[in-house]
């Protein structure tokens, strides 16, 4: 006989993303939520179950960054409105349940030239000069900017997981076991924010990182490791240049934070607005709910 291992539900068998999710009055409330979206002129791309029996995801079009921020948060308003209204309540906090999946709410973001001195290639991606600076800015600080991307507790039950965005500060291509995972030349998939943020704030946060990088010319300070970062060897993962984690609390994001503060964070947020991170970090002030 071969050993067995016991599951306490039988759904705890069907994969992540299964069409075999999408049954029931769950599935029926994601449908109703999609159009809704729609009805408001929010474009959905696609809609789908997630890692855990009561996880969905939606995602919508990609829009310029003030537009998008702000049709996020009209989308949140619309999808919790409609969830009441089929009796159920939608909530967006980074760690519902403990023993099950986090919920995170990853950020795509890309460049784009349009100006000479930012010159595209013939197939009109962006040069890769371009986009490696703008990447390399957003890499030589993520810990500080995990203080303002993920500025509560709750924030870090989510846990620097595999299925997250990883332990280290590392980017990589189609690579989601890391905290920025690059789709294609010039466009990457920041990991590392939930819905405890302001967003407005941390779309700013990443733009002004990126350009920073661009100002001072700099260089990636780290290799694509291919694989899972967890999985090297700590000498395969030094080799690469991945050598420095994410932060594991908030206090240790806030005294990134205040060590980056001094250097040049500051030059494109402001003295008051970093002020301001602090204090709502400090004093865990919800945006989720």
């Amino acid at each position: 006989m071969s050993d067995h291992e016991s599951v306490s539900h039988s759904s705890e068998l069907i994969p992540w993303c299964s069409s075999q999710r999408l049954h029931g009055g769950r599935a029926d409330c994601l449908r109703k939520c999609m159009l809704a979206l729609e009805d408001t002129e929010i474009f959905v791309e696609h809609g789908h179950a997630e890692g855990s029996i009561y996880q969905f995801e939606i995602s919508t079009g990609p829009l310029e960054p003030l537009a998008a921020v702000d049709a996020f948060y009209a989308s949140r308003d619309i999808i919790k409105r409609t969830a009441l209204n089929s009796g159920y309540q939608a909530t967006f906090i980074p760690r519902p349940m403990l023993d099950s999946s986090p919920s995170g709410l990853h950020l795509n973001l890309s460049v784009h030239s349009s100006t000479a001195s930012y010159l595209k290639s013939s197939e009109g991606r962006v040069e890769a000069n371009v986009a490696d600076m703008f990447l390399a800015g957003i890499l030589t600080r993520p810990p500080a900017l995990c203080a303002i991307s993920m500025p509560s507790s709750q924030s870090y039950l989510r846990g620097a997981t595999y299925e997250t965005m990883g332990e280290f500060v590392a980017w990589g291509k189609s690579n989601q076991s890391v905290a920025l995972n690059e789709r294609a030349r010039g466009y990457w998939e920041v990991r590392s924010l939930d819905c405890s943020v302001n967003v407005h704030l941390a779309v700013a946060a990443y733009i002004g990182a990126g350009i920073l990088g661009l100002e001072k010319n700099e260089a990636l300070p780290s290799k694509d490791p291919v694989v899972a970062v967890e999985t090297l060897h700590p000498k395969d993962r030094s080799s690469l240049g991945i050598t420095k984690r994410l932060p594991a609390s908030l206090e240790e994001a806030l005294l990134e934070l205040q060590e980056q503060k001094a250097i040049d964070l500051e030059s494109v947020l402001g003295c008051r607005m970093l002020e301001l991170c602090f204090i709502s970090s400090i004093f865990c002030i919800p945006t989720y709910s």
